[in-house]
């Protein structure tokens, strides 16, 4: 059966299409245990890595993971006052304290939103918890004071869903 593969390969020519042996042909499109999807890079469900990695990216987590002075460090998603976006970097402000992390601000936003963050501006996530007055600024802009004194400015295609957001009808 080789041998008869070979001939038909050899008397092939450049432009017809050559006989592959059906095992090979399996062998290079079945997924086995384990094995990594080549579009999402997570391993298939029989592995349960891959289940642990799409839960915890389809449910909310309560904690991030900040790496400071090469030390990873544990911080509370209620304890963020304001998030802003710095080119592909997002610093978190915590407690008087900013870290940087890679993620994008639109990444941030969609894993924060139920948790209560909203977007006042295209690089500002604010936590609802943290505002304690929305105020008219100067030139009519909106304007928010977290508890921790900070004044935040609301960008304008974002101030209608903010004051919906907040002040219940």
């Amino acid at each position: 059966m080789q041998t008869e593969r070979f001939r038909r390969a050899i008397l092939a020519s450049d432009h017809q299409e050559i006989p592959v042996a059906p095992r090979l042909q399996i062998a290079g499109t079945r997924k086995g245990f384990g094995a990594r999807t080549r579009r999402t890079g997570l391993r298939s469900a029989g592995d349960s890595r891959g289940f642990a990695a799409r839960s915890l990216r389809e449910s909310p987590s309560q904690t991030l993971w900040v790496k400071s002075n090469g030390v990873h460090h544990r911080i509370k998603v209620e304890s963020v006052a304001y998030i802003q976006a710095e080119r592909d970097y997002v610093r978190l402000h915590v407690a008087g304290q900013s870290h940087l992390i890679s993620r994008s601000i639109s990444a941030m936003e969609s894993s924060l939103a139920p948790l209560g963050f909203l977007r006042i501006h295209r690089s500002t996530l604010v936590c609802r918890d943290a505002v304690i007055r929305m105020e008219q600024g100067r030139h009519g802009a909106l304007v928010l004071r977290l508890r921790d004194g900070t004044e935040l400015r609301v960008g304008r295609s974002y101030a209608a869903n903010l004051r919906s957001a907040l002040i219940p009808s």
